[in-house]
């Protein structure tokens, strides 16, 4: 029985991590431009289509174990009958293992093309978790400025009203004295 290889990461020139992140930097920035309610409904819309796309590709490769088991067997059982059946058992028993082989060859494959599409798409979901976080930063940081701003206003409000009030009693108590006078 052959072992299921899995690929390992390959390394990525620093070039092309630079390339990647300054697109990445770029989207981003983009982003930023666009409101922060339409991005975290945008990344939680996508993030749900990566879970949803992970989800059925795990599911897949259950069923692709479950049809490999069932395939090994319906071939232990083939190969029972045959040994217990006459004519020329050699030749059934040798299509038997080519057909064996080829089954299991495209099994194989199709449980590392779909460990690869996993693997993918696990890094798109942790890629767009990143992204929601600097979304969810930079509205935070939108928010501290505009709280800042709100703050310095009132400062100011408060302060011509003290000064307007000031004034009123300056005033009101010159009137006074002239009236008295």
């Amino acid at each position: 029985m052959r072992k299921v290889v899995r690929k390992t990461k390959r390394e990525i020139p620093i070039e092309e991590q630079l390339a990647k992140a300054k697109a990445k930097i770029q989207a981003l920035e983009y982003q930023l431009k666009i409101p922060i309610e339409e991005q975290l409904a945008k990344a939680k819309a996508k993030i749900q289509a990566l879970e949803y796309q992970l989800t059925s590709q795990g599911t897949a490769l259950v069923r692709g174990g479950e049809e490999k088991d069932t395939l090994r067997l319906q071939i232990r059982e083939l190969n029972v009958s045959v040994l217990d059946g006459e004519g020329n058992t050699r030749d059934v028993f040798s299509e038997m293992t080519r057909q064996y082989r080829n089954m299991e060859k495209e099994l194989m494959n199709r449980v590392n093309r779909l460990e690869d599409e996993n693997l993918q798409l696990q890094e798109q979901l942790e890629i767009m978790f990143l992204v929601q976080e600097e979304i969810k930063r930079a509205k935070d940081r939108q928010l501290a400025d505009r709280d800042v701003v709100i703050a310095d206003q009132n400062r100011k409000l408060e302060s011509i009203t003290t000064e307007c009030s000031q004034m009123m009693k300056e005033l009101f108590d010159a009137l006074s004295v002239d009236n008295a006078s």
